[in-house]
């Protein structure tokens, strides 16, 4: 099955997150929103010492008790872990009742949406997804992804940011390209060496020397251009960051099947953003006076619905999902505020600050999703980064999630439980080799053998 979960990265600044269970997994997402400034409860009768230390110390609030109905009500995202698939049931029901992203740990059928393999370095936040086809793929990736040469891209983030503000207070704007062209091998080995001062030299004088100054009548306007080609693909706004990179947002895939996305703007920006959508099978509708070909052509084959005319208020009722993708900053203020009063998610490109996510920079091969976050520190660097992992051979592993969801599936009506470590030992390059040569029996047949003689049988003979 194809992966079409939409990856963002959610702000949870303040916001009521709801987790229901104790354990080692839970822990680790109540360490990943407390990081990012949400407001936790741990809700079950017992809890890993982690968690109770961080009740103790005031960081969470934890309630020792079982799940009962109403405990999702004013929660703005939660996470579940439960074998009891009534529950499951209920808490889904509650969760869209009351408007909620719910996380159901190992049950991807009935997640809003699903955790993303995390890979981090300095600024940079890597989110990848499989789609919940294979955890061990995804471990796969996230540890090759962390040795991997493309990541150390990552280590010019924040010489980036100094220099977007550096020319932004100088009045200087650098094309796209100019940027992509100062981020050269050079650059990158005169940084991770330590010379930094000959580093920022040589990176302001290749941006200074190709920049042309801001015209008066733009204020303020950004150093670096947020709408160049794909360099719009990570959001960043104009006068929204003003320092190092932005940890605060959170990563996660949400499922968007069948629900209502709407899109106030109609162009390129617009496009890009409506494919996205489409991709991740959502019902999308456009408001705007005029669009491009490209949409136009979509509206024609009736993959999306287009309302000929300038936003208004009324337009996001009902939606789950709002993306505001013009640069009127007023109609931006009016998009959020009705998003808000109608508890919808919503992005707004030109001003992110406004907004409850941001959208990311995405590498796609096969199953595997990469979403990719430098933080609003350099659109620039989110799209090196993009372009060095989508060529990276730790990429290469995505190709074979089609054969390790199968050995999953597989795996199940044999009674046969392989625990995380023993998946890794089975994932060998002799393996990758024989599938992308589209050797696939002969690929399942290994990887069987060597999942069943690592396994262990499961009491009851299946696993749920």
């Amino acid at each position: 099955m194809p992966n079409t979960f939409y990856p963002l990265f959610l702000d949870v600044r303040g916001r009521r997150c709801v987790i229901l269970g104790g354990g080692h997994e839970e822990e680790t997402k109540a360490e990943a929103l407390l990081e990012r400034g949400a407001q936790v409860t741990v809700i079950n009768s017992g809890v890993t010492v982690a968690i109770l230390d961080m009740a103790r110390g005031g960081a969470l609030l934890w309630e020792r008790r079982p799940y009962r109905v109403g405990d999702l009500k004013g929660a703005f995202l939660a996470v579940v872990e439960t074998g009891d698939t009534p529950l499951k049931v209920r808490l889904l029901q509650e969760a869209l009742d009351n408007n909620v992203l719910l996380n159901v740990v190992d049950t991807t059928h009935l997640c809003i949406w699903i955790a993303a393999a995390i890979v981090r370095r300095g600024e940079v936040t890597l989110a990848i997804s499989t789609g919940g086809a294979s955890p061990a793929l995804a471990r796969k990736l996230r540890e090759g992804l962390t040795r991997s040469r493309a990541l150390q891209w990552a280590d010019l983030a924040l010489p980036m940011a100094q220099a977007r503000l550096e020319l932004k207070r100088r009045g200087v704007r650098v094309s796209g390209e100019r940027w992509q062209a100062a981020l050269s091998d050079g650059l990158l080995d005169l940084y991770q060496r330590g010379e930094r001062q000959q580093a920022w030299e040589s990176l302001m004088a290749s941006l200074v020397n190709g920049g042309m100054p801001i015209p008066p009548s733009e204020g303020v306007a950004d150093a670096e251009p947020l709408e160049d080609g794909v360099l719009a693909s990570e959001d960043s706004g104009n006068g929204s960051h003003d320092g190092p990179a932005d940890t605060r947002y959170y990563p996660v895939y949400l499922r968007l099947l069948g629900r209502l996305c709407v899109v106030i703007g109609g162009g390129e920006v617009a496009e890009r953003k409506v494919g996205l959508l489409l991709e991740s099978q959502a019902k999308v509708k456009v408001v705007s006076p005029e669009i491009t070909a490209g949409l136009q052509r979509l509206a024609g084959e009736g993959a999306l619905v287009w309302e000929a005319r300038p936003y208004r208020v009324g337009d996001l009722r009902g939606a789950f999902l709002a993306i505001a993708a013009i640069s009127d900053a007023a109609v931006n203020r009016r998009v959020a505020q009705e998003a808000q009063s109608e508890n919808v998610l919503v992005n707004v490109v030109d001003n992110p600050q406004l907004g409850r996510f941001i959208a990311p920079s995405v590498v796609r091969r096969g199953e595997v999703i990469v979403a990719i976050s430098t933080g609003g520190a350099s659109p620039a660097l989110a799209r090196k980064l993009k372009e060095e992992l989508a060529q990276c051979p730790e990429i290469q592993w995505a190709d074979a999630a089609p054969l390790l969801a199968w050995a999953r599936l597989e795996l199940r009506p044999r009674g046969v439980r392989v625990k995380p470590d023993r998946w890794q030992e089975c994932l060998t390059d002799d393996l990758l080799r024989l599938y992308q040569g589209g050797r696939h029996a002969e690929a399942q047949e290994r990887l069987m053998a060597m999942l069943l003689e690592r396994g262990e049988p499961v009491p009851g003979g299946r696993l749920p």
